[in-house]
């Protein structure tokens, strides 16, 4: 979608308004790119950032460049199409989001702060925690998140999970409750594993590395929960073994009383 916004008409028009200098109408056209954005996504900021990663203007809810994003810059100034994501940021309201970041065409000039960058912003509550919130099922303990590693801490995107408004939910890696999220980040490749889960309790998990980030998807569900259709299995298969047991029994008992008369 950003390389879409990065050839749209919209685009072109920035592009000559910023090569002319005319910073009346750049700022309209991109605010026009940003529209187009949200019609594209669910985006609620959009940035554009010069080679030296300064901010040269801003459409949306955020008017400043986090750190975070910042250390997703492309190294090099980036290649036109180049895409990365930073961390997950936490700003002063709570708010959760994830900013894209798309290198643009190159020019020929060498000025450090041509455009070289646009940054898509989305909070977590709109594109991210929806695509979590689904269970194939009714479930109690079923649920998906997002983990990565932040140090020795394992940092959670989760519907669950809770923090205070400038922190993202974190327990530490070495911890019972962290189990499963570090199996699923010592690994490299999609998995499986039974741990202690951060909700207190055994599951059973899937796991599958997110390409382009550091972050994992997880899919668990306690143990417990995930074998009572078993255990309710085995319950109906005994009760009609025992049932077949009594019927022969009778039978046998019938034809034994026939013989003897």
């Amino acid at each position: 979608r950003a390389r879409a916004l990065a050839s749209s008409p919209a685009f072109s028009d920035l592009a000559r308004a910023l090569r002319q200098d005319d910073g009346e109408r750049a700022t309209q056209a991109f605010d026009a790119l940003f529209a187009v954005a949200q019609e594209e996504g669910r985006y609620d900021s959009l940035q554009l950032v010069g080679g030296n990663g300064e901010l040269l203007l801003s459409s949306g809810r955020r008017r400043s460049i986090a750190p975070e994003t910042l250390s997703a810059l492309p190294v090099g100034q980036g290649d036109s199409g180049e895409r990365s994501f930073s961390r997950l940021i936490v700003d002063a309201g709570g708010v959760r989001h994830v900013d894209v970041v798309v290198g643009l065409p190159r020019t020929d000039t060498v000025d450090p702060r041509a455009a070289r960058f646009l940054i898509l912003g989305a909070a977590a509550e709109d594109f991210l925690l929806p695509l979590l919130r689904g269970w194939p099922t009714a479930s109690r303990s079923g649920e998906t998140f997002l983990a990565r590693r932040s140090g020795t801490n394992v940092d959670y995107l989760s519907e669950t999970l809770r923090a205070s408004v400038t922190l993202v939910p974190r327990r530490p890696l070495s911890s019972n409750e962290a189990a499963v999220a570090a199996v699923a980040l010592e690994a490299s490749r999609p998995g499986t594993a039974r741990a202690m889960g951060h909700r207190g309790e055994t599951v059973y998990a899937a796991f599958r590395p997110v390409a382009g980030t550091d972050w994992v998807l997880v899919a668990q569900q306690a143990c417990d929960e995930a074998r009572a259709p078993l255990r309710s299995l085995g319950y109906s298969v005994g009760a009609v073994t025992l049932l077949a047991v009594l019927v022969v029994g009778a039978d046998r008992a019938a034809a034994d009383e026939v013989r003897g008369e």
